[in-house]
């Protein structure tokens, strides 16, 4: 008996200092603000859980829903509920933050659907912009070049507001954003990303025509634009756009097929995710007549229609820009065929499934510097939404983009590191290995990813 009560004594003793150590480390997270602050809602309280008095998780909002749960003792699948229902929780949370900060946008930006029958306008009438911008460059000559003497371009590209609906979409943008300083840096292309809607008439495909606007007035320096969607991957590192061999009369240039455009009306017979746009008047009308595709509500649905009937394969949507242009294009050739060049003769855009699985044939075969088929210039990772909400049935399809878009990323990568002497081990995997230059043997290196006289050795 006296054994027992000695044995009851020293756990009681136990079971209190290790809640004086639980406090302890407690108010010290605190007290140094080691914790993220984070407002949760109630629902995160419940008779399961224990919450000491006072902000555990502090006062302000952090990066993310984050918690802290003071568990009482309790049966194995009674703290997997506990799980479930603070996940549930903080989906909701989510779900309410993010529509609260659309409204919130919403609110603040001004309604600018036109009256019924007037024409929509991305900004006040402009009519002399390349007198303008020729009295500019005159001002300040050879602003409007590059060091080497080049056409100045901006590349312009951008992904929604906020973060993304899952972990590893935001990885992914930065990732393609460094691939985007890797090509354009050395070549003098500045770069503008967005994450801005500046007219909330104007979003979805929409987004890039009053963002290009405003770039073009507030830029009378820059030649040509060069617009690039965050889901598109430089894949061939040496190759130069030929900017200078454009024709003055031509404005826009994107990857595409007259034979599909104008021999079969077809809305895929080019891509809109991808094209050069010359700062000009010319480009600035042309941009105010797409507009009119795509002003959110019945004008965009109407669009949607009327580009549903008249163009071939194109599913029912609303209207969007890729589509639109075609229309213009097909319709209207007197005003639009002429200035708009449809580019083939390197990839400004390459559909990804056709050419991802085959960069190891391509690497054996050819060498960087071709733009073309033979080592595409861009890789355009269409239909892949990464950035997205992954539920059950999206989870493969977005397993494989993302394992895709990894091999371009390294493909391109290579091309870069082995400047300074490295290589990804294989296009599957980040991880690099040095390249001994001195003592290569082709058959130690049989299995790599880049041929020794690819390095131009």
């Amino acid at each position: 008996m006296a054994s027992s009560r000695l044995a009851a004594a020293m756990f009681n003793r136990l079971d209190l200092l290790t809640c004086f150590v639980f406090l302890l480390v407690l108010g010290l997270t605190q007290r140094f603000h080691l914790l993220p602050s984070v407002p949760l809602p109630e629902e995160f309280l419940s008779d399961a859980m224990i919450r000491p008095p006072g902000p555990v998780l502090g006062d302000e909002i952090a990066r993310g829903p984050r918690r802290r749960l003071l568990e009482a003792p309790s049966q194995a699948e009674d703290r997997e509920a506990q799980r479930r229902m603070v996940r549930a929780a903080v989906e909701r949370w989510k779900k309410e933050q993010r529509a609260r900060d659309k409204r919130e946008m919403n609110e603040s930006m001004p309604d600018t659907q036109p009256p019924k029958g007037e024409r929509y306008l991305l900004g006040p009438k402009i009519t002399d912009w390349d007198e303008q911008r020729a009295d500019y460059v005159r001002k300040h000559p050879g602003s409007n070049e590059t060091r080497q003497g080049k056409p100045k371009v901006m590349l312009v590209t951008g992904s929604q507001p906020g973060m993304c609906d899952n972990d590893v979409g935001d990885f992914l943008l930065l990732k393609s954003l460094k691939n985007k300083l890797d090509y354009c840096s050395p070549r003098d292309i500045q770069i503008y990303y967005s994450t801005a809607i500046l007219d909330r008439s104007m979003d979805s495909f929409w987004v890039k025509l009053p963002l290009l606007r405003k770039l073009m007035l507030s830029h009378a320096d820059v030649e040509w634009f060069w617009w690039m969607d965050s889901d598109a991957i430089f894949t061939d590192m040496t190759f130069d756009v030929p900017f200078e061999t454009y024709e003055p009369h031509t404005h826009m240039v994107m990857h595409g097929y007259d034979s599909l455009v104008y021999g079969q009306k077809d809305w895929a017979g080019l891509n809109a995710g991808i094209y050069l746009i010359r700062n000009s008047q010319w480009s600035l009308d042309f941009m105010e007549d797409l507009a009119q595709f795509g002003v959110k509500g019945p004008m965009r649905d109407a669009a949607g229609v009327k580009l549903f009937k008249e163009l071939e394969t194109r599913p029912m949507f609303e209207g969007d820009d890729q589509s639109a242009i075609v229309w213009l294009m097909v319709y209207h050739p007197e005003k639009y065929a002429k200035h708009i060049y449809l580019e083939s003769k390197y990839q400004l855009h390459s559909f990804w499934p056709t050419v991802t699985g085959r960069y190891e044939e391509l690497m054996d075969k050819y060498h960087p510097g071709y733009g073309d088929h033979r080592w595409p210039l861009i890789t355009h990772f269409v239909g892949c939404k990464p950035c997205g909400k992954i539920g059950v049935i999206e989870y493969e399809a977005t397993q494989k983009c993302v394992e895709n878009m990894e091999r371009a990323f390294n493909f391109a990568d290579n091309q870069v590191l082995r400047k300074f002497g490295y290589e990804h081990l294989h296009l599957d995997t980040f991880q690099v290995v040095k390249i001994n230059f001195t003592t290569y043997k082709a058959s130690e290196f049989d299995s790599h990813p880049l041929k020794y006289r690819q390095l131009g050795i």
